[in-house]
Order: C-alpha cells, then sequence, then structure tokens
C-alpha cells in the first residue's frame, strides 16, 4: 500500500508539505519550517518528528511547525508505524534555511566585556557572521588609542589587554571604533563599551 515492506526496515517516501521562514539574521534562531498535510492524511498518524536524526516531537497528527531554527541546512523525517507494525518513513531533500537580514545590519555590539575567566562576557566579539578586513580602535576617555587590531572580522575578540604592553586596562568605559575597509556602503560602528574586571 505505501511501499513500506519488511520489518524494521524504512522505505522513504516524499509525502509531506512545507514552507520555510528565513532566519533574521545568520546569527538568530528564528527561522522555521512548518510541516502540513502529512502522508496525504492517509490516516497513518501519529507521527514522529525528527530533525537531523534527532526526535523533535512525538503524537503528530498532520502538520508541525519547527521553530528555532538557524541559517543552515536541515534533514527532516518523520516516522510512522503501519498496522502491521512495520516502522516507515517520510522524508525530504535536506532543506535550507537562509537569512533574510543585510548582515551589516545584523551586527549587533556587546556593551560590556569583563576578562575575569567566569565564562561571562570574558571577551569581546563584536562581529559574527561577516568575513571581511577591519580595523578596531579602543579609545579612553582622553581620545588616546589602547588598542589597536587591523585583519579579518572573522573570530576576531578582544580580551580588555592593551596592544602597547599587553597589560589589562583598568575598569572604565572606553570608545570602539569598527571600520569595514572593504566595503564603502558600510558605515563605521561606533560606541561605548564598558571594561569591568
Amino acid at each position: 500500500e505505501e511501499g513500506c515492506e519488511g520489518s524494521g526496515s524504512f522505505i522513504i517516501n516524499e509525502s509531506f508539505d512545507f514552507t520555510i521562514s528565513d532566519a533574521s539574521c545568520p546569527s538568530e534562531a528564528d527561522g522555521s519550517i512548518n510541516i502540513y498535510n502529512i502522508n496525504g492524511g492517509n490516516g497513518f498518524a501519529p507521527y514522529s518528528v525528527y530533525v537531523n536524526d534527532e526526535l523533535l516531537a512525538g503524537d503528530v497528527v498532520n502538520s508541525y511547525e519547527i521553530n528555532n531554527l538557524l541559517s543552515t541546512t536541515y534533514q527532516i523525517s518523520l516516522t510512522y508505524q503501519l498496522p502491521n507494525g512495520t516502522e516507515c518513513a517520510l522524508s525530504v531533500d535536506p532543506i535550507t534555511i537562509d537569512y533574510s537580514g543585510n548582515v551589516y545590519d545584523c551586527i549587533a555590539v556587546p556593551i560590556v566585556v569583563s576578562p575575569n575567566g567566569d565564562g561571562t562576557n570574558d571577551e569581546w566579539e563584536p562581529i559574527f557572521d561577516l568575513n571581511t578586513d577591519i580595523e578596531v580602535l579602543i579609545l579612553n576617555r582622553w581620545g588616546i588609542t589602547e588598542f589597536y587590531y587591523k585583519g579579518n572580522s572573522d573570530g576576531f575578540k578582544w580580551d580588555g589587554l592593551a596592544s602597547e604592553n599587553g597589560n589589562i586596562l583598568p575598569t572604565a568605559d572606553y570608545y570602539y571604533i569598527i571600520k569595514f575597509n572593504n566595503h564603502p556602503t558600510y558605515e563605521d560602528k561606533t560606541g561605548v563599551i564598558t571594561l569591568i574586571k
């Protein structure tokens, strides 16, 4: 009937529809996949929903929404049992969640760094998901450059150390400037960061 034969075997059928809502930014887990019209309502519910081989939900009848997804590729499959106990699977090709925003607009610069080794805000990482050349200046309240970086944004972090001598800077508010050298349309990001020891 469903083409699912043999005890314990899985036959893959493409038998559900889905819609995708992209994530707003590469690092935001706000994308979703809405699964509906599962197997055309053939009466074999309930279904178990798997995302990348991990069980996400059981007892699904005809539709299910998978939320809080990052922009990446997901393998969605559903399993169900025939009346004779044979387990079957429904699957589709991998589904990709993209992001709908401009990466520059997605930059949210943290306002605090506390490099004290407690695992919270130990490093200042202002840019995610943008691989470009940048310059970063950290200035004290008198406008003197305490830290300078020029290089790739991918993986850039600052741990509160001064460029000149490598010493930890004193607790204070500092002014930052981030320049995007390869993107003339990207305005400099500026603001205040508080360093707490």
